[in-house]
Protein backbone atom coordinates (compact mmCIF):
# COMPACT_ATOMS: atom_id res chain seq x y z
CA UNK A 1 0.00 0.00 0.00
CA UNK A 2 1.21 3.55 -0.76
CA UNK A 3 2.21 5.93 1.52
CA UNK A 4 -0.74 8.12 0.81
CA UNK A 5 -3.02 5.57 0.86
CA UNK A 6 -1.93 4.07 4.21
CA UNK A 7 -2.52 7.70 5.49
CA UNK A 8 -6.19 7.81 4.45
CA UNK A 9 -6.56 4.12 4.81
CA UNK A 10 -5.21 4.61 8.71
CA UNK A 11 -7.56 7.62 8.55
CA UNK A 12 -10.88 5.62 8.14
CA UNK A 13 -10.23 2.52 9.99
CA UNK A 14 -9.98 5.35 12.59
CA UNK A 15 -13.20 6.71 12.17
CA UNK A 16 -14.81 3.28 12.10
CA UNK A 17 -13.58 2.13 14.85
CA UNK A 18 -14.89 5.59 16.89
CA UNK A 19 -18.33 5.76 15.06
CA UNK A 20 -19.56 2.31 14.64
CA UNK A 21 -17.08 0.28 17.09
CA UNK A 22 -16.05 -2.28 14.96
CA UNK A 23 -12.39 -3.64 15.68
CA UNK A 24 -10.66 -3.89 11.44
CA UNK A 25 -8.58 -7.31 12.53
CA UNK A 26 -6.85 -7.16 8.45
CA UNK A 27 -7.27 -5.64 4.95
CA UNK A 28 -6.87 -5.98 1.33
CA UNK A 29 -6.20 -2.73 -0.91
CA UNK A 30 -8.87 -3.72 -4.11
CA UNK A 31 -6.67 -2.30 -7.09
CA UNK A 32 -9.82 -1.78 -9.46
CA UNK A 33 -11.47 1.79 -9.98
CA UNK A 34 -10.87 5.21 -10.72
CA UNK A 35 -9.07 7.30 -8.03
CA UNK A 36 -11.52 6.15 -5.99
CA UNK A 37 -9.97 3.98 -2.75
CA UNK A 38 -11.14 0.42 -1.93
CA UNK A 39 -10.21 -2.34 1.08
CA UNK A 40 -11.57 -5.30 2.12
CA UNK A 41 -11.46 -5.53 5.74
CA UNK A 42 -12.06 -8.11 8.27
CA UNK A 43 -14.18 -7.12 11.35
CA UNK A 44 -15.97 -8.21 14.03
CA UNK A 45 -18.82 -7.57 12.41
CA UNK A 46 -17.49 -9.48 9.58
CA UNK A 47 -15.89 -9.15 6.28
CA UNK A 48 -16.79 -5.15 4.89
CA UNK A 49 -15.41 -3.36 2.13
CA UNK A 50 -14.70 0.48 2.68
CA UNK A 51 -15.27 2.48 -0.27
CA UNK A 52 -12.79 6.29 -0.33
CA UNK A 53 -14.39 8.76 -2.61
CA UNK A 54 -11.60 10.77 -4.24
CA UNK A 55 -11.48 14.41 -3.30
CA UNK A 56 -10.23 14.90 -6.60
CA UNK A 57 -12.86 13.11 -8.11
CA UNK A 58 -15.57 13.77 -6.03
CA UNK A 59 -14.92 17.42 -4.26
CA UNK A 60 -17.69 18.42 -1.55
CA UNK A 61 -20.31 19.92 -4.18
CA UNK A 62 -20.07 16.70 -6.08
CA UNK A 63 -21.03 14.38 -3.17
CA UNK A 64 -25.39 15.39 -3.05
CA UNK A 65 -26.25 13.22 -5.27
CA UNK A 66 -23.85 10.32 -4.48
CA UNK A 67 -25.68 11.19 -1.07
CA UNK A 68 -29.12 10.46 -2.20
CA UNK A 69 -28.01 7.44 -4.36
CA UNK A 70 -26.93 5.70 -1.16
CA UNK A 71 -29.91 6.53 0.51
CA UNK A 72 -32.06 5.01 -2.03
CA UNK A 73 -29.73 1.56 -1.93
CA UNK A 74 -30.32 1.85 1.99
CA UNK A 75 -34.17 1.42 0.92
CA UNK A 76 -33.73 -0.64 -1.87
CA UNK A 77 -31.55 -3.16 0.16
CA UNK A 78 -34.27 -3.24 3.10
CA UNK A 79 -37.24 -3.60 0.24
CA UNK A 80 -35.47 -6.98 -0.44
CA UNK A 81 -33.59 -5.75 -3.78
CA UNK A 82 -30.26 -7.80 -4.06
CA UNK A 83 -27.78 -4.96 -3.02
CA UNK A 84 -24.84 -4.62 -0.61
CA UNK A 85 -26.28 -4.34 3.20
CA UNK A 86 -24.92 -0.08 4.54
CA UNK A 87 -23.25 0.21 7.78
CA UNK A 88 -23.11 3.65 8.93
CA UNK A 89 -24.21 5.92 11.81
CA UNK A 90 -25.14 9.61 11.42
CA UNK A 91 -27.50 11.48 8.74
CA UNK A 92 -26.34 9.61 5.65
CA UNK A 93 -24.28 6.47 4.74
CA UNK A 94 -21.77 8.60 3.44
CA UNK A 95 -19.71 9.37 6.41
CA UNK A 96 -16.49 11.80 6.89
CA UNK A 97 -13.53 11.48 8.70
CA UNK A 98 -12.02 14.71 10.71
CA UNK A 99 -9.27 15.27 8.02
CA UNK A 100 -12.58 15.50 5.21
CA UNK A 101 -12.51 11.82 3.86
CA UNK A 102 -15.51 10.93 2.69
CA UNK A 103 -16.38 7.37 2.78
CA UNK A 104 -18.76 4.37 2.93
CA UNK A 105 -18.83 1.06 4.48
CA UNK A 106 -20.83 -2.05 3.39
CA UNK A 107 -21.09 -5.81 3.74
CA UNK A 108 -18.66 -7.59 1.74
CA UNK A 109 -19.74 -10.00 -1.14
CA UNK A 110 -16.96 -12.19 -2.83
CA UNK A 111 -17.16 -12.26 -6.95
CA UNK A 112 -15.41 -12.67 -9.83
CA UNK A 113 -14.96 -10.36 -12.77
CA UNK A 114 -17.06 -11.35 -15.93
CA UNK A 115 -15.37 -10.42 -18.97
CA UNK A 116 -17.76 -9.11 -22.10
CA UNK A 117 -17.60 -12.13 -23.85
CA UNK A 118 -17.77 -14.73 -20.86
CA UNK A 119 -21.29 -13.94 -20.04
CA UNK A 120 -24.10 -16.75 -20.15
CA UNK A 121 -27.89 -16.52 -21.38
CA UNK A 122 -28.16 -17.04 -17.52
CA UNK A 123 -26.26 -14.65 -16.47
CA UNK A 124 -28.03 -11.52 -18.72
CA UNK A 125 -31.47 -13.10 -17.81
CA UNK A 126 -30.93 -13.19 -14.27
CA UNK A 127 -29.31 -9.41 -14.45
CA UNK A 128 -31.87 -8.21 -16.90
CA UNK A 129 -34.68 -10.10 -13.82
CA UNK A 130 -32.89 -8.02 -10.95
CA UNK A 131 -32.40 -4.77 -13.08
CA UNK A 132 -36.33 -4.88 -13.72
CA UNK A 133 -36.75 -5.77 -10.09
CA UNK A 134 -34.62 -3.17 -9.16
CA UNK A 135 -36.22 -0.17 -11.29
CA UNK A 136 -39.77 -1.32 -10.95
CA UNK A 137 -39.22 -1.08 -6.93
CA UNK A 138 -37.65 2.39 -7.32
CA UNK A 139 -40.57 3.76 -9.67
CA UNK A 140 -42.96 2.78 -6.71
CA UNK A 141 -40.79 4.34 -4.13
CA UNK A 142 -39.05 7.49 -5.67
CA UNK A 143 -41.84 8.91 -8.22
CA UNK A 144 -41.19 12.04 -9.56
CA UNK A 145 -43.76 13.87 -11.34
CA UNK A 146 -41.20 16.13 -13.43
CA UNK A 147 -38.53 16.01 -16.21
CA UNK A 148 -35.40 14.65 -15.74
CA UNK A 149 -32.64 17.08 -14.97
CA UNK A 150 -30.34 15.45 -16.97
CA UNK A 151 -30.75 13.78 -20.86
CA UNK A 152 -28.28 11.82 -22.60
CA UNK A 153 -26.41 13.07 -25.52
CA UNK A 154 -24.17 11.78 -27.74
CA UNK A 155 -21.66 15.44 -27.15
CA UNK A 156 -22.05 14.88 -23.37
CA UNK A 157 -21.20 11.09 -23.61
CA UNK A 158 -18.41 11.28 -25.54
CA UNK A 159 -16.89 14.44 -23.60
CA UNK A 160 -16.90 12.09 -20.06
CA UNK A 161 -15.84 8.89 -22.22
CA UNK A 162 -12.50 11.63 -23.11
CA UNK A 163 -12.32 12.46 -19.45
CA UNK A 164 -12.18 9.01 -18.26
CA UNK A 165 -10.02 7.48 -21.38
CA UNK A 166 -7.16 10.11 -20.05
CA UNK A 167 -7.09 9.61 -16.65
CA UNK A 168 -7.51 5.60 -17.65
CA UNK A 169 -4.12 6.22 -20.10
CA UNK A 170 -2.25 8.25 -17.73
CA UNK A 171 -2.63 5.55 -14.82
CA UNK A 172 -1.97 3.13 -17.27
CA UNK A 173 -5.34 0.93 -16.42
CA UNK A 174 -5.21 -1.47 -19.47
CA UNK A 175 -7.85 -3.32 -18.56
CA UNK A 176 -10.32 -0.62 -18.07
CA UNK A 177 -8.64 1.26 -21.02
CA UNK A 178 -9.94 -2.35 -23.04
CA UNK A 179 -13.55 -1.64 -21.61
CA UNK A 180 -13.55 2.08 -22.57
CA UNK A 181 -13.00 1.04 -25.89
CA UNK A 182 -16.40 -1.27 -26.05
CA UNK A 183 -17.70 1.60 -24.15
CA UNK A 184 -17.22 4.07 -27.06
CA UNK A 185 -18.98 1.79 -29.92
CA UNK A 186 -21.77 1.55 -27.86
CA UNK A 187 -22.16 5.06 -27.45
CA UNK A 188 -21.51 5.78 -31.42
CA UNK A 189 -24.15 3.22 -31.93
CA UNK A 190 -27.21 4.23 -29.42
CA UNK A 191 -30.47 5.91 -30.57
CA UNK A 192 -30.50 8.86 -29.22
CA UNK A 193 -33.56 9.92 -30.21
CA UNK A 194 -35.12 6.86 -28.73
CA UNK A 195 -33.89 7.36 -25.63
CA UNK A 196 -34.48 11.35 -25.32
CA UNK A 197 -38.49 10.68 -26.37
CA UNK A 198 -38.72 7.87 -23.52
CA UNK A 199 -40.99 8.58 -20.98
CA UNK A 200 -40.45 8.84 -17.51
CA UNK A 201 -42.26 6.75 -15.09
Amino acid sequence: MQGQNIIVYEDIVGTVEKLLGYRVRSSIQINRGLLNLKWKVETDAGPLLIKQYSQKRYPEHKTLQIKEALQRQVILQQEGIKCPKMHWKGASPMMKTDNGENFVIMDFYEGDIVKADGTSIGHMYDLGREAALMHTTSNELFRQDKEPEWKPSRELLFGKWQEIWNKAKECKMEELLDLLVNQKRIIEEVDMEELNNSKVT
